[in-house]
């Protein structure tokens, strides 16, 4: 029998970087986000059956992305 979801979504996921530092400081914190992204995982930790279809790229941001999944 194939899965059965409750939720699937088609989206874009991405990087970001947050500036962390104060007075002109350049630190950031690097994360992952993307509308669809943020809105599947919200559903998935309320108890959704959730999947997410996307599309990366062959570089060192996609296969971070990957490993945090």
């Amino acid at each position: 029998m194939p899965p059965v979801f409750d939720i699937v979504a088609l989206g874009e996921a991405m990087v970001e970087f947050n500036q962390t530092g104060r007075d002109g400081s350049r630190s950031y914190l690097q994360g992952f986000g993307g509308d669809t992204s943020n809105a599947v995982i919200a559903a998935a930790r309320q108890g959704a059956r959730c999947a997410y279809v996307t599309r990366l790229g062959n570089d060192d941001f996609s296969r971070m992305l990957v490993m945090r999944g």
